[in-house]
């Protein structure tokens, strides 16, 4: 999943540098293109919380269990 996120950025940060008046390849890009740890950081944060998400809604990940709390003692 992650290397096709990459691919379709490249492929678009190559279209609009043509719209701009760059021709800079898909391997230049791929290869010398800035892309700010910060930017990093919360893709990966990002996908950690729907995975866990994701994890969470499943049969087995969300359990709720129901007291009677007037069937226990105090």
């Amino acid at each position: 999943m992650e290397r096709r996120l990459v691919d379709l950025r490249t492929d678009l940060y190559q279209l609009l540098g043509v719209a701009v008046g760059y021709d800079h390849t898909i391997d230049y890009i791929k290869t010398q293109f800035y892309n700010p740890q910060y930017h990093v950081d919360v893709e990966l944060e990002q996908m950690q919380i729907r995975k866990q998400f994701a994890k969470a809604i499943t049969d087995d990940g969300l359990r709720v269990l129901l007291v009677d709390r007037a069937a226990r003692p105090m």
